[in-house]
């Protein structure tokens, strides 16, 4: 397969436009309740169990929009410890994208491509899609928490105490639901994310932790 302009995966980013157009994933949802905004690590708030939840998967789809283009794909997260593999797979068998990453390097596979590594995720991910994606926070607010760094300028409760929308990174995150898994913990289940030009939002559709 021939490279795309400015770097961005040819089979997976045709799969993914064509993905969007059919589906009904940017219909609007609903808000929480909400209560006023504090500072307070969510953490403290939100069930503390939840940070050490280092072992899991989530299954769902996401959709990512920019001023001019966007894209959808079904996407499965396993997280163990500081090891993860984040896997994308557009519609219809238009091709996929999976990065396999540890504390030390970060590979990523694009269909038809030969395999790329570097020492950070976010850039690889930029440098060859594009996409400005804030990995290292996301594997935190997937689960209803905040990254281990950096402040929370921004923290919204609904009714529940449960975290309806957050502001770290520069990030806002809005929480659309929860669900609840294994019998014990209520995670997210809807989740919209934007900065600038940039917005992601997701759908998990199934949950699983370890032990």
């Amino acid at each position: 397969m021939s490279p795309c302009p400015r770097g961005r995966p040819g089979n997976l980013r045709f799969g993914l436009l064509y993905g969007l157009l059919i589906s009904g994933l940017l219909s609007g949802c609903a808000a929480l309740p909400q209560q006023e905004p504090t500072n307070t690590n969510v953490r403290e708030i939100h069930r503390p169990e939840i940070p050490a939840q280092s072992h899991w998967t989530a299954t769902g789809r996401l959709s990512l929009v920019t001023e001019d283009e966007a894209w959808n794909a079904h996407l499965v997260w396993q997280q163990q410890d500081g090891n993860y593999r984040i896997r994308l797979s557009a519609p219809m068998g238009q091709g996929s994208l999976e990065l396999l990453g540890s504390p030390a390097r970060v590979i990523l596979r694009n269909t038809g491509q030969p395999p790329v590594q570097a020492k950070n995720a976010e850039a690889l991910l930029h440098q060859q899609t594009g996409w400005r994606l804030p990995l290292s926070g996301l594997r935190y607010w997937l689960l209803g928490s905040t990254a281990p760094d950096g402040d929370v300028s921004e923290l919204k409760l609904n009714a529940a105490g449960q975290p309806s929308s957050l502001i770290q990174h520069g990030w806002h995150i809005d929480y659309r639901g929860y669900t609840q898994v294994s019998g014990r913990l209520y995670l997210p289940r809807k989740l919209f994310l934007h900065n600038g030009p940039l917005s992601a939002r997701i759908v998990i559709r199934q949950w699983e932790l370890e032990p």
